[in-house]
């Protein structure tokens, strides 16, 4: 008999089939059901994403099929039995994203961390050095919310984000920086993927509740270090260019619902461009460059 897992995440009640990185929780009725099957079809599924108004169903090459229904079941038909480990590994990402876009809940691609009793977002495409700042930040003191995608949620005129995986992917660079090898949960390993990443653990004493978003920072790679903040249009680039898997978002959010979460986003927190020099030896300076920012909101 498959062991049934309960956890609270991104303000939803969930129970699943597959263990995930979360703390458990107890609870009388869930929202969302994940469920893990053991597929009786060929081991050669290939790539694919197929979706409607009523399901997502996204093959995975090597590990199976998922396909996730009206915002409140996930179904994951596996080809081998027992890798739950690489459906952990989808599901923390994109099949929670898909969930939370049949939700009417647009996600951020980035980090959110409690910080000096302010919510952060570190947003960023991949390689920009969201991982590195984040885990500085962490040891500076910060907590971590959730990792690699945010869903947003609205309430009144807040916006804010709920507590999500309670886990960073990390390369081993930076487990050796941070000293982290005590933290390490196992190895991130995908069939077919050769990643020196690890799983480590992030477990903090946060309340389950909405965190209003303060300040928002877009890192990117260029020659120099500074920040600076940003106005208008530079704003819409910003949040819109920082989706997280935006043809799910696009096909279950209405654009003018989408412009509306904008629009309050930019009403209540700071909207600030972060450039860092290629590597990991100016995240002190980028830990500095944000708290100038915290402190002005003083």
């Amino acid at each position: 008999m498959i062991e049934l897992h309960s956890y609270r995440l991104y303000g939803f009640n969930v129970n699943s089939e597959i263990p995930l990185d979360a703390e458990k929780n107890e609870f009388d009725d869930h929202d969302i059901q994940i469920k893990y099957v053991h597929a009786d079809e060929e081991s050669s599924i290939e790539k694919y994403v197929d979706y409607n108004k009523d399901y997502i169903e996204n093959g995975v090459r090597r590990i199976g099929k998922f396909t996730i229904r009206h915002g409140s079941r996930i179904q994951f038909n596996a080809i081998r039995p027992n890798d739950q480990l690489s459906a952990k590994i989808f599901m923390e990402t994109k099949g929670f994203s898909a969930l939370m876009a049949q939700n009417g809940k647009m996600t951020l691609h980035g980090s959110g961390l409690r910080f000096l009793d302010k919510t952060i977002l570190i947003l960023g495409r991949s390689g920009a050095g969201k991982s590195s700042l984040t885990s500085g930040l962490i040891n500076k003191g910060a907590k971590l919310l959730s990792d690699d995608f945010m869903p947003l949620h609205v309430n009144g005129d807040i916006v804010g984000i709920h507590k999500g995986f309670n886990t960073q992917r990390l390369h081993s660079e930076l487990v050796s920086k941070f000293d982290l090898k005590d933290q390490i949960l196992g190895k991130v390993i995908y069939p077919g993927v050769e990643r020196n990443k690890f799983f480590i653990n992030r477990k903090n004493n946060l309340e389950d509740m909405l965190y209003k978003i303060d300040h928002i920072f877009d890192l990117r790679v260029y020659d120099d270090l500074s920040c600076r903040s940003l106005t208008g249009r530079e704003k819409l680039v910003t949040f819109f260019g920082n989706l997280y898997r935006t043809d799910y978002i696009d096909y279950y959010i209405p654009r003018i619902k989408q412009f509306e979460i904008f629009n309050k986003l930019q009403a209540q927190a700071s909207f600030n461009f972060l450039r860092r020099p290629y590597g990991i030896d100016t995240i002190e300076n980028q830990i500095q460059l944000i708290l100038e920012v915290i402190s002005d909101d003083k």
